[in-house]
Formats: structure tokens, C-alpha cells, sequence
């Protein structure tokens, strides 16, 4: 190691002894002043002295100004407190320590014409000695005294008398030019600056930190199996402990279900553990080790469920989104897109037609398509019943309204059904309904064949009141009744209550005044969900007798006859097989979506019916124009089948007519004519449709 490597960590220590041994005297000389006065406090001053000092003296003062003595005894203090730096850490002022890069050598040229120059060694040398000797007696004169003056190592003298900063300064001069703390004024607790020893922190913003990857250790299909099998069991554990707390909450009396904090923060946290169980056992089924038969575990086997609770976040967030219409509109959008999706894969399942139904506002007929399926399939949602007054109470109430008068007649007629309240309204709110009936599908012309649905499919509902299990029909057509469930049986047992009577007298009118609109296409998907409900009935005919003497059969006939005008395939309607396109895959048509899942709907569709052709959700209920030949053809299968019963319409092979059994042979009157060569379309204007 050089001389100059030795010489200059030496100096550096020897400029910190001597700072610190001149700071350390001109402290001891020096005394601090109160902070509020001009008393003088010699160095040693107690704490104790200190506060009763400012109590003494000061204590109406601090009282006005809302001081702190803690705060004014500690800054006292600390001005008596000497400061010195560690003994780590390098003098305020460090000399300048040159390098080899520094220095500037002379060289000596060597060679002419511009040749390379190259030092000289011997005058280099002899002037690397003498510099190094004068360093070294500089540096033996630096123990002495306490100034030198060298190139190398230079201290700013701006402090007069080499007098350091100390945290006192500022406050004792302050203290001494009369500066009192007020409250706009707080005295500082500290100086406004800092000096430190410490060299300054490196800028980063430039340098771009590495991260390594996190280490992962292999595991065992074998090991990953257990840990599945594991956190499986704990889910389970987890979900029935959710099941007994909420089953147990729901049985206790009205007046015991609120909860207090301690409850609530409890039922959240059970909760919480099964979310989190739930999502480890997803994420280690879908390890990257897993075998496929790990990962069908959760996915697919509980694809349905994921599907659902992401219909149920979309719901949450747009219940919240009050502010933003627009943001509310497309979390709306969200919701109803996975609901549906989710409805596709479950379509027996009543919960999720519920939830269909919040998201279906302000459509009110859709509103009530949807809760009334939701009662009404295999798998029923029972708190529907509780969610779809929602609907009605306010028509019930006489609330005013923003939908059109017949609409309203319409919901409000299902909700006296459906509550058993005001039914002194009940006739008043059908013949609103009726009478403006026509002049509505009129006006609305191709915009009523969702609403045509929408009601016939509500009206089979209220006939089976609404999934009631009192029902005499739906306890024939429920699943699981077995094959004696039409048997006929005695006493009053058979017959239809008050409720499926005035339901079944709503749904005829219904069906006069919109069947008499023959060649009308638009009232074709209402006569197509009609005549599904009573194909499925006429499957137990003990049970719906009284029901069919209700049912407007001449009329029906007369309008499939109208249908079979366009037919050009009768081998296909007279089959006994569903009609399927010669061609290519049978497309669901939207009322066949809307009545999927429906109890009476499972007698009329093939297994593979919707599973076999893909459409997405937005294409589910658009109508192109060759629906009509197919709907056509489907309400004349229909026909068939009901004809085949043999207990209300005929059909004749030779003829290829419609007609009905002796018991249902009547005149029906204003009929519409049907002009030769109009291929049963008839145009009926305004003023027919008032009339």
C-alpha cells in the first residue's frame, strides 16, 4: 500500500478530533437562555429545575398561548444537551481525497512529428516523492494546529471562530431578539434544516431493479391429490356449518332475527372461510401439475356455479351504480349475459329466472314472465313469492303508474290472483285488459310477439296458481308424482279453487279476442306457448277436465285450419315426431327459450333440442323472417297431438281439417273472412281493431 493511502484516512481522522474538541469547549462556555425569557440556564441545569422554572415563572403565559411545558422543557434541554457526531461519521467539511483519475500528469515528449508522448519515469517518480513528503509534514502539522491551508483539503472559515451549528442556535437567538411562540406562530421543535454527517443518498430513478423469480419446489400428482382432498374436506366442514347457522336463523321466531354487531362480524366471518375455501380448492385443482381428471374437479363440474357468481357480481355492482345511469345499463347488461348463461345450463332451476326478473325493470310484462317461471319449474324459487309483490304492490295500492293502462290492467289482474287482496278489482281490471286488447296488438303490430308470449305463458302460470302445491294440476303435472298422479279422486279434491278458476276465465277472454286474429303472425308465438301448455295437459285429462270446458277449442281449430293453408308439408305435422328441417340443425325459436324449463315444456321438446345448435345470447330472441313458416308448422304438430287425444279437436287426413268434438261444437260469431288467394293474411286497420 502507497504512502498516499495511509496518509489520507489519517488526516481524516485527525480534522474529526479537532472539530469535535473545539465544538465540545466553545459548548461548555456556552449558557442557554429560557425560551420565554432572558433568564440564563447554566450547562447541567436538571429537568426538574427546568419545569418549575417555566411553571414558576411563565405559567399564565404558556395557559394563554396553549403551550406544552413537555415541549418547552425538551427544547431547553436540548440546547444545554451536547451534540456531537458518532464516531462513524466524517466531519461536516471532508477533505477532498484525490485519485489517480485527478491528478494531471505532465508527461515529457518523447520522438517529433507528432509521435506518440510517453512520461518520463525518472522525473515522475522524483515528483511523486516530494509531493508525498509535503503531504506528510503537512499532515504532522495539522495535529498542531487546528488551520491549515492545502490544495488537497479545504474547510470553508464562513463560521467565524470555526464555531459549529448546534440545534440551540436557532432558538437562542431567537429567544435573545425577544421572538415569543404564539398559537399563529408555534415555536419549532427542531431547526428548519438538517446538517448531517451522512454522505448523500445515491439517485435510483434511473436504475431499474431486478426481481428474481419466487422459487417453487415440484409436488407429486400424488401430493397434490391429498392437498385437494384436504381443503375439499374442510370446504365441506365449512358449508354445512354456513347451513346449520342460516337454517337456524330462519327458524327462529320474527321478533329474535336481528343481530347484534358481534353476530353479524361472526356470520361474515364463517362466510368469508367458505369464500376462501371455495377459491383454494379451485386454484389447487387447477395446479399445473394437476392431471385432467384433478382438473374437471372444479371445472367443468362446478363451471355452473362460477357462472352464477359472476351474474351475481354483475348484479351487486349495478345495484350500487346509482350515480352513472350508463354505468348502471351496462353492469345490467353484464348481469342479465352470465344469469342466461347460466340459465342455459340449469333451465329447471327457478333461482336464476328470479334474479332475471330484478334485472327485467322497468319491462314489467317481462317482469312477470320471469318471476312466475321462477315458481314454476322443477326447482322452484321460493322466496320469489316474497320478491314479486315488489311487482304488484304498487297497482295494488292504486300508486301512480308509468306503464300503458293495459299493461297495468294486466299486472294488476295477476296480482289480486296472486295475493287473494282487492279482489273487488279483479273484473273491473279484466275488462280494462279485454277491451283494449285488440287495439294494442293492432298498434304494436310485430313488437307484441314478445309480449304475446310473455302473456300466454303468465296465464299458464295462473292457472297452476303461480306453483302452488294446493293445485290440483299441479299436482298431477308436478315431477315425481308417478304414473297413478291422474287417477281420478274423490270429492272436492278435483276441482280448481276460486283463484285457478278466475285465472282459467282470464286466460279464455285472452284467447277470444286475440285467436279471432286470423293471418296475424304477430299472435302466432302467443297460440304457440297456449297450445304447448295444453299438450302437456291433455297428458291427464282427469285432472284438467274442468279446465278444458274453458278452453275456446272451436276457435283453436278454426285458426289452425287458417295455419294449414301455408303448410307444405303435412307428413311432417302429421308425424309423431317433433318437426326437425330436412336440412341442417332445428333453431330453438324465442318463445321455445322462454318456455324452457317450464313444468309443461319437458313432454314437448327433444333431449338435444336447444343443446344442439350454438347461438349466442343476443341472437336468442331475434326474429327472422323464416320463423314464420316453422312456427306455422309447430302449432299445426301441435294440433296433431291434441287431435290424436281424442278429447277436443279432430283432424282429418283427407281433408287435412281441423275441427272438435261434438261437446265443443259451437257458433262462434264475427269471425273474420278470409279472402281466396290471400294465403290467410288479413290487414286489419285501426278502426277495425277499435271496433
Amino acid at each position: 500500500m502507497s504512502s498516499r493511502s495511509q496518509t489520507a484516512p489519517n488526516l481524516a481522522d485527525t480534522i474529526v478530533k479537532v472539530q469535535r474538541n473545539q465544538w465540545e469547549k466553545e459548548r461548555r462556555k456556552r449558557a442557554a437562555k429560557c425560551l420565554l425569557c432572558e433568564h440564563e440556564l447554566q450547562n447541567g441545569t436538571k429537568e426538574d429545575e427546568v419545569k418549575a422554572h417555566f411553571v414558576d415563572r411563565h405559567a399564565e403565559e404558556i395557559e394563554a398561548q396553549e403551550l406544552q411545558i413537555s415541549d418547552l422543557v425538551a427544547n431547553t434541554l436540548s440546547l444545554l444537551k451536547p451534540r456531537t457526531p458518532g464516531p462513524d461519521q466524517p466531519p461536516a467539511s471532508t477533505p477532498h481525497q484525490t485519485t489517480s483519475s485527478d491528478k494531471k500528469i505532465d508527461p515529457t515528449a518523447t520522438g517529433t512529428d507528432g509521435g506518440d508522448k510517453q512520461p518520463n519515469k525518472a522525473t515522475t517518480s522524483s515528483r511523486a516523492q516530494r509531493k508525498e513528503k509535503e503531504r506528510d509534514e503537512k499532515a504532522k502539522r495539522s495535529k498542531a494546529r487546528g488551520s491549515t491551508h492545502d490544495v488537497d483539503f479545504h474547510r470553508d472559515t464562513s463560521q467565524k471562530g470555526g464555531k459549529l451549528w448546534n440545534p440551540g442556535d436557532d432558538a437562542a437567538t431567537s429567544s435573545r431578539a425577544g421572538l415569543k411562540p404564539s398559537a399563529e406562530n408555534p415555536r419549532p421543535s427542531g431547526p428548519t434544516h438538517t446538517n448531517t454527517f451522512d454522505p448523500p443518498a445515491p439517485n435510483f430513478d434511473n436504475v431499474e431493479d431486478m426481481i428474481k423469480q419466487p422459487e417453487t419446489r415440484p409436488i407429486s400428482q400424488e401430493q397434490l391429490v391429498a392437498e385437494v382432498k384436504g381443503i375439499y374436506a374442510g370446504l365441506v366442514m365449512v358449508e354445512s356449518k354456513c347451513i346449520e347457522v342460516d337454517n337456524a336463523q330462519s327458524s327462529t321466531t320474527e321478533g329474535a332475527t336481528k343481530l347484534n354487531n358481534d353476530q353479524w362480524q361472526a356470520l361474515i366471518a364463517l362466510h368469508r372461510t367458505l369464500l376462501h375455501e371455495h377459491h383454494d380448492f379451485f386454484l389447487a385443482s387447477q395446479h399445473p401439475s394437476a392431471s385432467p381428471a384433478l382438473r374437471r374437479l372444479a371445472m367443468p363440474t362446478f363451471e355452473d356455479t362460477w357462472i352464477e357468481c359472476l351474474g351475481d357480481l354483475g348484479r351487486y355492482r349495478m345495484a350500487i351504480e346509482d350515480d352513472d345511469i350508463k354505468d348502471r345499463e351496462v353492469w345490467t347488461a353484464v348481469s342479465r349475459h352470465w344469469y342466461s348463461k347460466a340459465s342455459d345450463k340449469a333451465p329447471t332451476t327457478g333461482r336464476l329466472y328470479h334474479h332475471l326478473a330484478i334485472l327485467a325493470r322497468p319491462n314489467a310484462l317481462q317482469q312477470l314472465f320471469f318471476y312466475t317461471k321462477s315458481l314454476c319449474v322443477p326447482i322452484p324459487f321460493l322466496s320469489a313469492r316474497e320478491s314479486i309483490m315488489t311487482l304488484f304492490e304498487p297497482h295494488l295500492n292504486g300508486s301512480p303508474s308509468r306503464l300503458p293502462e293495459i299493461e297495468a290492467a294486466f299486472v294488476r289482474a295477476n296480482g289480486i290472483l296472486f295475493s287473494g287482496r282487492n279482489t273487488d278489482q279483479f273484473e273491473s281490471s279484466v275488462n280494462e285488459f279485454i277491451e283494449n286488447l285488440d287495439f294494442h296488438i293492432s298498434r304494436k303490430t310485430k313488437r307484441w310477439m314478445d309480449s304475446g308470449y310473455f302473456i300466454g305463458i303468465a296465464l299458464s302460470c295462473a292457472i297452476l296458481e303461480y306453483g302452488s302445491e294446493a293445485n290440483p294440476i299441479m299436482q298431477a303435472i308436478k315431477p315425481g308424482r308417478g304414473d297413478d298422479a291422474d287417477t281420478r279422486m274423490d270429492g272436492t279434491e278435483h276441482l280448481l279453487s276460486q283463484k285457478s278458476s278466475d285465472a282459467a276465465r282470464l286466460a279464455a277472454r285472452t284467447h277470444n279476442v286475440v285467436l279471432r286474429r286470423f293471418g296475424d303472425p304477430n299472435v302466432i308465438p302467443y297460440f304457440h306457448t297456449t297450445l304447448t301448455f295444453l299438450f302437456h295437459l291433455s297428458h291427464y285429462p282427469s285432472s284438467t277436465a274442468q279446465l278444458q270446458n274453458q278452453v275456446p277449442w272451436k276457435l283453436i281449430s278454426l285458426l289452425l285450419n287458417t295455419l294449414s293453408e301455408s303448410c307444405t308439408s303435412f307428413e311432417t305435422i302429421e308425424s309423431e315426431d317433433f318437426p326437425q328441417p330436412d336440412k341442417g340443425t332445428a333453431r330453438p325459436l324465442p318463445e321455445d327459450f322462454a318456455q324452457r324449463g317450464l313444468l309443461w315444456a319437458d313432454r314437448y321438446y327433444p333431449d338435444d333440442f336447444f343443446t344442439s345448435c350454438k347461438i349466442d345470447d343476443e341472437e336468442k330472441y331475434l326474429e327472422v323472417p323464416s320463423m314464420e313458416q316453422e312456427r306455422a308448422e309447430r302449432c299445426l304438430w301441435l294440433g296433431c297431438r291434441l287431435a290424436a287425444a281424442g278429447q277436443s279437436l279432430t283432424y282429418s287426413k283427407e281433408s287435412r281439417q281441423f275441427g272438435v268434438v261434438s261437446e265443443f261444437d259451437i257458433e262462434i260469431t264475427d269471425v273474420p273472412s278470409i279472402p281466396e288467394g290471400a294465403s290467410g293474411d288479413i290487414e286489419i286497420d285501426d278502426a277495425a281493431a277499435c271496433s
